[in-house]
């Protein structure tokens, strides 16, 4: 989220004068309804965890955060690009709660500072990374496609959560597979089993590699 900052901070500013022709009234206006949002985002998250969970709240926060990016330069005046800015801001800020929070419960606290001081150096090159090359494929191609740039940021996001769902249900699941044999389960017995765990959430094809991961690691047991 830092990195997508980093480059909206170039871009913003570019869309409203090259794009809506709005100079520093239209920047106001599309980094004031990011922020608004944003402020919203602090209570509204906490509901949405409620109804459907951290990992599809996460899933959720990218993917509409990376189309309203998407389409912001392609919006018909400045108010529709700041009601979609207004959108990002939201749920891009909703995913950053949620991940400090992780962050906040998984990391130790005897470890906390070595690991937020990293973390913090990593996003820092990582937001002044995104800048520049932001502002590069803005000058040397067109506003347009360094909003793609932006927006290729919440897919990398996104595609992040999706792998480490898929992984740690996985290593979560991997126990059973022991204890399944133990008790001398066949193999259909067992993907049976984690066919029930894997649930409804599962894409079919992450289902089949997950399903093949746990047949190699039973011929191995």
């Amino acid at each position: 989220d830092i990195a997508i900052w980093g480059a909206l901070s170039v871009l913003t500013i570019t869309l409203s004068k090259e794009i809506f022709f709005k100079g520093s009234w239209g920047y106001g206006l599309m980094d004031g309804m990011y922020g608004i949002g944003a402020l919203i985002s602090t209570i509204a998250v906490a509901k949405m965890i409620k109804i459907i969970g951290r990992k599809k709240s996460l899933l959720c926060c990218y993917f509409i955060a990376g189309i309203s990016c998407f389409i912001s330069p392609f919006s018909s005046s400045i108010y529709i690009a700041g009601i979609a800015y207004f959108i990002m801001g939201l749920y891009n800020n909703s995913a950053r709660i949620i991940v400090r929070t992780l962050f906040m419960e998984i990391i130790p606290n005897n470890i906390m500072g070595r690991v937020q001081t990293i973390f913090g150096v990593y996003t820092r090159a990582m937001m002044l990374t995104s800048a520049l090359l932001a502002g590069w494929i803005t000058e040397n191609m067109d506003p347009y496609a360094g909003m793609n740039f932006a927006s290729a940021h919440y897919l990398i996001a996104l595609m992040g959560i999706l792998i480490i769902i898929n992984y740690t249900k996985f290593k979560e699941n991997l126990e059973t597979i022991k204890q399944s044999k133990q008790k001398g389960w066949a193999m259909s017995e067992i993907v049976q089993e984690v066919e029930k765990q894997l649930g409804k959430d599962a894409s079919e094809l992450a289902r089949k590699r997950i399903i093949n991961d746990y047949e190699s690691e039973y011929k191995r047991l």
